[in-house]
């Protein structure tokens, strides 16, 4: 087992009245342990963050008080802390664990949370990483080598369109090996407009599928298509 986890010893003791000799009663010294070792893991633990803002008066002119100021919360007056906010975001996105399940083992442990709540902390979470996936897009215009493909994906309850409507995820991939850059777009649309605006001012090279799509953005001054030998 990897030496970096950290060991917790568990020592088996014999029985006292198994301390002594069978044969003349002498009593057993301990000369050596047989060591096994386990996996074990503990489950994620839940607890409440209780913040305690000080506060000061003068006590001469009894006409100034002093609170200190809260943390900078990425939702401010909401129950849910930093930490419970990445938990939430890296189950969904990076290991594809739904909101409604997590919601339900959320509700084993006696957390009422809805789904709803979750997703409402979800949105506003993408809403504070803007500013990080616009530059990250910066990154990946200024590669001047783009892998760009879509995939259907299905939204339901979508306002105006039919549950079985297709909608489609834009993934782009740029940057140097030991550093890509990998976003993710939702579009319901797959016209050529999508990824043109998406590309808008890359100039380099850019490969793709045999999608016609796609020649929006080779039509572009400065820029290649590549993937399916076709170069504009």
């Amino acid at each position: 087992l990897p030496e970096h986890l950290p060991r917790v010893d568990v020592v088996h003791e014999l029985p006292e009245e198994q301390q002594v000799c069978p044969h003349d009663g002498t009593a057993l010294e301990r000369f050596a342990e047989e060591v096994s070792e386990q996996l074990d893991i503990v489950p994620a633990t839940v607890r409440v963050l209780r913040h305690e803002r000080r506060k000061y008066a003068c006590p001469c002119c009894k006409q100034h008080v002093a609170t200190a100021p809260m943390t900078p919360q990425p939702i401010p007056k909401s129950q849910a802390s930093p930490g419970l906010l990445a938990y939430i975001a890296t189950a969904k996105y990076v290991d594809a664990l739904p909101l409604y399940r997590q919601a339900q083992q959320l509700e084993r442990i006696g957390l009422e949370c809805s789904r709803a709540t979750l997703a409402r902390w979800m949105v506003r979470c993408g809403e504070l990483a803007q500013p990080l996936i616009n530059l990250l897009r910066d990154a990946l215009l200024a590669a001047g080598y783009i892998q760009c493909d879509e995939t259907t994906v299905q939204v339901l309850k979508e306002p105006g369109r039919a549950a079985t409507s297709r909608s489609y995820m834009w993934v782009q991939k740029g940057g140097p090996p030991d550093g890509p850059v990998i976003l993710f777009d939702y579009d319901p649309s797959r016209s050529a407009k999508v990824p043109k605006e998406l590309l808008a001012g890359f100039k380099g090279w850019l490969q793709t599928d045999g999608y016609d799509g796609y020649l929006a953005v080779g039509a572009q001054e400065r820029t290649c298509i590549g993937g399916f030998s076709r170069r504009a």
